[in-house]
């Protein structure tokens, strides 16, 4: 099956992502310098069928166009006449720094939770395990 590959193009440097065969999840590939976009591409298509591509656009919270915006469509302009027969497709990246952010502090957050809960099992069975200690020893002593 045909694979998606999606851009985050930056003025200096592009992330890349493929998606698996079933276009289920999407996978970072790498980042390449903006200038060798083309090439890559090519070569990619050497190797791989591509269903379509996918390019981040950055807008401002109101839909404004950001200074990167215009370039984005100027390098997606120039892909759609170089490879006719692959569609290109765009995202909207509204929110999406703030939902990685979110998700980051999630994950940090849920580990730490593991983290504590397992140190304060940890403290609590040493606790019961001394009281269990001091009080078999305790009783032994007084028999």
């Amino acid at each position: 099956m045909k694979r998606i590959l999606c851009f985050d193009y930056g003025e200096k440097r592009t992330g890349i992502a493929v998606s698996d065969n079933s276009h289920i999840i999407a996978s970072p590939f790498k980042t390449i310098s903006t200038l060798d976009i083309f090439d890559f591409i090519k070569d990619f298509l050497s190797k791989e069928e591509v269903f379509c591509f996918v390019f981040g656009l950055p807008k401002n919270l109101d839909n404004t166009n950001l200074n990167i915006t215009d370039k984005v469509i100027d390098c997606v302009d120039k892909i759609k006449k170089t490879f006719t027969n692959i569609p290109v497709y765009f995202e909207d990246e509204r929110y999406t720094s703030k939902i990685a952010k979110n998700t980051i502090f999630l994950v940090f957050f849920s580990i730490l939770s593991e983290f504590s809960i397992t140190i304060w099992l940890s403290v609590k069975y040493n606790l019961w395990k001394q009281t269990v200690e001091f009080y078999s020893g305790r009783n032994s002593t007084m028999v």
